[in-house]
């Protein structure tokens, strides 16, 4: 007999399910996004921003959800470089440290709507729950429910303290900063009708500036902006048909390039009779 086979790795722990407000909030023409809110070993906090089916499905790429780890004994977030992720940082150290304002607000520029702390891993069920009164006493946040994928806030829009203008992935904008109404969105472009307004009216997106978004209104291409780590575009006087698109400049040589991989396949998949020789 062998020596006996060594003990399997114990599998890592499941990410939490989303909740039905995160599933109904993404399904929605607002796009809308779920924060998750755990506490680690070390007593930080670490912020999940789930755009999709929990973690399992955050992106990754140039639009990626960011990710922060922020310190609730100083109150100070993590630094990555990235506008985003830093923005997001130090919301979430504010609210983990008990000490944040403008809430809402700070959370609908990534287009957040719904808080959650999932259930804690063993040992960490008092960090947990200091983390859960305190998000409890947070201006900007209603608590909603306990489900089985943990404690659940909804970002208030209703007026009251530290609430939100709107949260949306796609917002119109006016020269002051006030939300003019949200926009319907898919989960990377959108397609909608833009209403009749002045200018100085700004599109924002809950995405990073990146030079590879277009937009255009009725065919005719918007110029390019920022509102803080957003990436925006003028919008001029007037209404019509807004098309939003995400193309990276090589995407079309590479789907030119799979065509053509294709078709040579299928060109040397065809038989070929060969010809009788004539003696």
């Amino acid at each position: 007999l062998g020596p006996a086979p060594a003990p399997r790795p114990p599998a890592p722990p499941r990410p939490p399910a989303p909740p039905p407000q995160a599933d109904q909030a993404r399904a929605s023409a607002d796009r809308t996004r779920a924060l998750a809110l755990e506490v680690r070993d070390d007593g930080a906090v670490e912020a999940d921003l789930w755009r999709g089916e929990g973690e399992q499905l955050q992106h990754t790429s140039t639009m990626a959800a960011a990710r922060a780890v922020a310190d609730p004994l100083t109150g100070e977030p993590a630094q990555t470089g990235d506008d985003a992720a830093d923005a997001l940082a130090g919301v979430v150290a504010a609210m983990a440290a008990g000490s944040a304002t403008g809430t809402g607000e700070a959370l609908a520029a990534h287009a957040i709507g719904v808080v959650l702390v999932p259930p804690a891993a063993e040992g960490l069920d008092s960090a947990r729950t200091e983390l859960v009164a305190r998000l409890d006493a947070t201006p900007g946040l209603a608590r909603v429910t306990e489900h089985p994928s943990g404690v659940i806030w909804r970002v208030a829009t209703d007026g009251r303290d530290s609430a939100a203008q709107a949260i949306a992935r796609l917002t119109l904008v006016d020269h002051e900063g006030t939300v003019l109404g949200p926009l319907p969105a898919d989960p990377v472009g959108a397609s909608a009708t833009i209403p009749s307004g002045p200018a100085g009216r700004t599109l924002v997106l809950a995405e990073r500036t990146d030079p590879d978004w277009h937009a255009t209104i009725d065919g005719v291409a918007l110029a390019p902006t920022a509102s803080d780590w957003r990436q925006a575009f003028v919008v001029p006087p007037g209404s019509g048909e807004l098309r939003l698109t995400h193309a990276p400049p090589l995407r079309l040589p590479w789907l030119i390039a799979q065509v053509v991989v294709i078709g040579a396949v299928a060109l040397l998949a065809i038989p070929i009779r060969r010809r009788r020789e004539v003696e």
